[in-house]
């Protein structure tokens, strides 16, 4: 009886022994692994710890900014830093390996709406209006019956000097729904210099008497205005003058000189002993040397706790005939610091007629140059004060801002105006943003486009797919044949696959590019790998190529297809 538990003991001990030989191929690949004996293809999305990987050598804070704040790479950063995430996210792999890596890849803003939103912009004056012809030019605005667009033109070729083809230029100006009416037995005032600093303050000059604070700057008040303050944490002591370029009254026999304007924060004090309006007609730069005469305005009282512009007048006949160069004198004290904002500066003189119409509003439409000649541009909507007043929030400040974003705003603003907007429609919205970081407010622009019926707002992120291959020392860029389909390669789809595809076939012979909406990614595979096969006439067996082809999918992008010839037949990567 001992002897047979002798035997059983044993027994066990010899299945215990050889019971764990199945799993020495697993230590042996573990093993493989420490030693970077694994080949292997991968393919993954990074994550946010995979774009964090990359820390240790970012060069720059923008490359930090990338991997630990926007989690996304533009192309560059890609090739620069992913090899490395690869060689800390697989270290078990060895030569051999390959990796299909997806990515967020920061594209950018789009171009087509750069092309706006960085284009100059000119503001017509007096003279643009008279240009127009006498009722525009006495107007000193367009209307239905005179519109911008029969007009700038010539304008602009009389303006802009030397344009290059396809230059895009925004044209700011006055605009009345209404056809003026001409009243000539009561006589207005006729405009002849108007400063509504709409945009800035720069065609002013700010002049540094005493102290270091910037007291003039432009503020978004009342469609823009420039804005005197002497007040940082406290009054401050300083006094600056904001001069305005020279103002020609040639020819005048009258002329009257309007300021809507709000001052604030006088304490009771005398408005003429912190602020003043200053005229001089031998002003030549430097305002110590010039001669400066007072300007009176009899109803100028400061405004108290009112925040709503009022126009004040004050005769300068005395000046009519010469050119004049006004200033704005802002003197501030330890204890008292004003507030006055210049929401326009006008100078009129009587006229023979009076003009009857619905007030005018600031319009911008943009125009390109083609062929010798500017025409509108119909890609791109400027904003208007009253646009943003009819989307609610933005109203208070004709503006969007962090709080405020645009894009939901636009596009819901796009199918109330645009309701009959067809898909594949395309928009550029211009308009104003606020930018905190900057503490100025910009002009700023994004492309919009109908997709399934929706206006669907361009995206600055895409995703994005790079190939990497392991050489046994670092991660390198596979080495594939990379090709981007241009017009022929389209035209020979067109034409070759309206059997296979007659829709997606005729689509591609408008466009010029493929479309989500008629190709299945199947269908996409099948064109460009028949399309390769002419391309080369001879491939050799596990050639790799990446095709690079237009698509649109709501908005216009350019993916890249990853293949592989093998097998004598076409596979994905």
């Amino acid at each position: 009886m001992i002897f047979k538990n002798i035997k059983f003991i044993y027994a066990l001990l010899l299945v215990g022994v050889f019971a764990c030989d199945p799993m020495q191929d697993v230590y042996d690949d573990l093993d493989k692994g420490s030693t970077g004996g694994v080949t292997s293809d991968v393919a993954f999305t990074m994550t946010e710890d995979d774009f964090e990987l990359a820390l240790p050598i970012a060069e720059n804070g923008s490359d930090s900014s990338s991997m630990n704040s926007f989690y996304n790479f533009s192309d560059e950063q890609a090739r620069k830093y992913i090899p490395y995430i690869l060689s800390k996210k697989f270290p078990q792999l060895a030569k051999g390996s390959s990796a299909n890596v997806t990515y967020a890849q920061y594209q950018g803003s789009s171009s087509t709406a750069n092309t706006y939103s960085r284009a100059s912009v000119y503001t017509l004056d007096a003279e643009d209006y008279e240009s127009a012809g006498e009722s525009v030019g006495m107007a000193g605005f367009f209307s239905p019956s005179y519109p911008a667009s029969a007009y700038v033109p010539a304008i602009l070729l009389a303006e802009v000097q030397d344009p290059t083809e396809d230059q895009v230029y925004g044209v700011s100006y006055k605009y009345s729904v209404t056809d003026p009416e001409f009243d000539y037995e009561n006589a207005g005032d006729q405009t002849v210099y108007v400063e509504g600093f709409t945009e800035d303050i720069s065609a002013y000059t700010v002049k540094e008497v005493s102290g270091d604070l910037a007291v003039w700057t432009y503020v978004i008040f009342s469609d823009g205005s420039a804005q005197g303050s002497g007040y940082s944490g406290g009054a401050q002591e300083n006094e600056e003058w904001l001069v305005s370029p020279e103002i020609d009254l040639s020819g005048l026999t009258e002329a009257k000189l309007h300021m809507s304007h709000v001052t604030r924060f006088l304490d009771g004090n005398a408005v003429s002993d912190f602020l003043n309006v200053k005229i001089s007609t031998d002003y030549t730069g430097d305002i110590a040397t010039a001669t400066w005469e007072t300007v009176s305005f009899p109803d100028w009282v400061d405004g108290g706790s009112s925040n709503t512009a009022v126009e004040v007048e004050a005769m300068i006949d005395a000046y009519a005939g010469s050119k004049v160069t006004l200033a704005f004198a802002y003197k501030s004290s330890s204890t008292i610091a004003p507030r006055w904002q210049l929401a326009e500066i006008k100078v009129t003189t009587p006229g023979s007629v009076g003009v009857i119409a619905e007030d005018p509003t600031n319009m911008t439409d943009y125009y390109s140059y083609s062929g010798g000649a500017w025409s509108k541009d119909n890609g791109a909507y400027y904003l208007t004060a009253a646009d943003y007043d009819a989307m609610g929030a933005p109203g208070q400040y004709d503006n969007f801002s962090s709080s405020v974003p645009a894009d939901p705003y636009i596009i819901t603003y796009l199918k109330t105006n645009y309701p009959f907007a067809q898909e594949e429609d395309e928009l550029v919205v211009v308009y104003k943003y606020y930018s905190s970081s900057a503490g100025a407010t910009q002009t700023r622009s994004n492309l919009y486009t109908v997709v399934g019926g929706s206006w669907t707002a361009y995206s600055a992120v895409i995703d994005a797919t790079l190939l990497f291959a392991f050489d046994g020392t670092a991660w390198v860029p596979d080495n594939t044949i990379k090709i981007t389909f241009g017009a022929p390669d389209y035209t020979w789809i067109s034409e070759n696959f309206k059997d296979k595809n007659p829709g997606g076939s005729s689509n591609m012979g408008t466009y010029g590019n493929f479309s989500c909406f008629e190709w299945s990614d199947d269908q996409i595979f099948d064109a460009i790998t028949s399309r390769l096969d002419v391309i080369y006439s001879s491939i050799e067996e596990g050639q790799k190529y990446q095709v690079t082809y237009s698509i649109y999918c709501g908005a216009s992008s350019e993916p890249s297809l990853a293949v592989i010839y093998q097998g004598g037949a076409w596979e994905k990567l």
